[in-house]
This record gives C-alpha cells, structure tokens and sequence, in this order.
C-alpha cells in the first residue's frame, strides 16, 4: 500500500476519486468565504448562521458526497 493509498483511507478519500491537492484548498478557501458573509449575504442564499457555524467545524477531509462517487 502506497503512502496516498493510506492517506486516502484515513480520511474516506480513494486515489480512484480523483481528488486533489488543489480540491482541498478550493474547499478550504470556500469555507473562509462563506465565513465572511454578512447575516443578510446569507439570507439571500438560504442559510442561517447555525448552517455557517455546522459547515466551518468539519473537517478539511469532511468534503461533500459527491467526492464519493
């Protein structure tokens, strides 16, 4: 088993999944964005600050379903 076959394991990624480096960070630069919307910003797009405070306290590795596939 290689390094990335163990890291993928780990964090519920597979090679196979194709996700990347650069994957990671895009999520990880979306999360800091959404954290600096204002209450207004985010009612506009249909999200309370509970959804905000739920999606910045997973895990970088915690990424959506659709990775999965």
């Amino acid at each position: 088993m290689t390094l990335i076959q163990a890291f993928g394991r780990i964090t519920g990624l597979s090679a196979g999944q194709r996700t990347s480096v650069a994957d990671i960070i895009a999520l990880m630069r979306q999360r800091n964005d959404l954290r600096k919307l204002t209450p207004s910003q985010l009612h506009d797009i249909g999200l309370t600050e509970a959804d905000v405070t739920k999606e910045l306290q997973r895990s970088v590795f915690d990424v959506p379903n659709y990775w999965h596939r």
